[in-house]
């Protein structure tokens, strides 16, 4: 997984004494799939208990997201 954090610090001359921040975070970035969790042989999912693939539980883990936003102090 790849995740970029991207933050700018607006210049002096903008914020006139105050400090304003744009930032964007993406998380997995090239919207990779992956397994989160996985438990061998599953109580609710195991099908013939000999620790094969059919017998695994996986969680898979989320696509793509991202956050945006502005801070502003004063």
């Amino acid at each position: 997984m790849f995740d970029a954090h991207l933050q700018y610090t607006f210049p002096e001359s903008f914020r006139l004494g105050n400090r304003t921040m744009i930032f964007a975070h993406i998380l997995n970035l090239f919207d990779n799939t992956y397994i989160l969790d996985s438990t061998d042989n599953s109580r609710f999912n195991s099908w013939d208990e000999n620790h094969n693939a059919d017998d695994a539980e996986v969680f898979m883990g989320l696509p793509i997201r991202f956050n945006l936003g502005v801070q502003f102090n004063f």
